[in-house]
């Protein structure tokens, strides 16, 4: 697949940053998410010096770290000098703690689940799609990137490690409360596995005589290097079977109510005739753009750069 012909496409990043724009397709009600306002990616730190220049070139006003601490020390980001990066971590488990989306970090996550599905599960892939759903609910790091939204503090950048589950996962919720249809959704996320298709392909050849031996292992390396399709398919199964529609999750989980989704697409969305800039179309920011900050918890650390600052 040739990706630079996606709407979402950035050019002057490798592939394997999955770096991507989250505007440029039209939503369920004909309007297009404006370009050059939300992006998601892969750790900065991965990025070259070619690539840095160009992430500067996107005039980024704020930057949401989703790794854990560890992650975060391992490969920090570089300092942006005018740009406000913040690290929440985007998965926990029941006590807490920060986790990170390995194979090893679910087995920390099934050991202390941070939601409990009333279903009994057929088979442990489908157990393990459950677990990862549970990162979309009560998730200080998706109230905090909401919290930014709504206050119009873009361009805006979220990214985890490798930008396919806890940043997969927090694109598919921007989406959704834009209106897009969840099908759509759900084919976006999974071109991770398009970006990430090197990885991916080299970790498949290099276990490929082990996997025809023991199946599973074949989907434990996508889930490892790429993403799983029934996993965010389960993650709008989650909410459509707690909550029984999208709006009454973004209320319940962000405070986000009809008028305020509203607000939130009347900003980020243009009417295909426009021709919006890269700060958006010439209109006031939403009217909540507050409403949210006492509910963001979490453990907010500010960049080197807030701390000189």
């Amino acid at each position: 697949m040739d990706l630079s012909h996606m709407p979402t496409y950035v050019p002057g990043f490798r592939d394997e940053n999955n770096l991507r724009d989250l505007g440029g397709m039209p939503a369920m009600d004909g309007r297009v998410m404006t370009r050059g306002l939300v992006f998601r990616s892969g750790a900065l730190g991965n990025l070259n010096k070619v690539e840095l220049n160009n992430l500067r070139n996107l005039h980024l006003r704020y930057v949401l770290d989703l790794r854990t601490a560890v992650e975060a020390r391992r490969n920090p980001d570089p300092n942006i000098p005018g740009v406000r990066q913040v690290r929440v971590c985007g998965a926990t488990d029941a006590a807490g703690h920060e986790i990170n989306m390995s194979p090893l970090g679910f087995i920390r996550l099934a050991m202390h689940p941070r939601r409990r599905d009333p279903d009994k599960q057929p088979n442990r892939v489908a157990s393990v799609a459950g677990l990862y759903a549970s990162v979309a609910f009560d998730n200080p790091a998706y109230r905090e990137l909401f919290k930014q939204l709504e206050a119009g503090n873009v361009p805006l950048l979220f990214h985890c490690s490798q930008g396919k589950d806890r940043t997969g996962i927090a694109a598919m919720l921007v989406l959704a409360a834009l209106g897009y249809d969840e099908d759509v959704i759900v084919d976006r996320y999974v071109l991770t596995n398009e970006y990430r298709r090197e990885s991916l392909s080299h970790a498949i050849d290099g276990h490929r005589v082990i996997m025809s031996r023991l199946p599973i292992l074949r989907l434990i390396v996508q889930f490892a290097e790429g993403v799983i399709r029934e996993f965010g398919e389960r993650v709008f199964e989650e909410i459509h079977q707690q909550y029984g529609t999208l709006e009454a999750y973004f209320q319940a989980e962000f405070g986000l109510d009809a008028e305020r989704l509203a607000a939130l697409r009347d900003f980020y969305l243009h009417e295909p005739g426009e021709a919006p800039t890269a700060q958006g179309r010439p209109r006031p920011r939403p009217k909540h753009a507050r409403a949210v900050a006492d509910r963001a918890g979490g453990t907010v650390e500010p960049s080197p750069s807030e701390v000189k600052s």
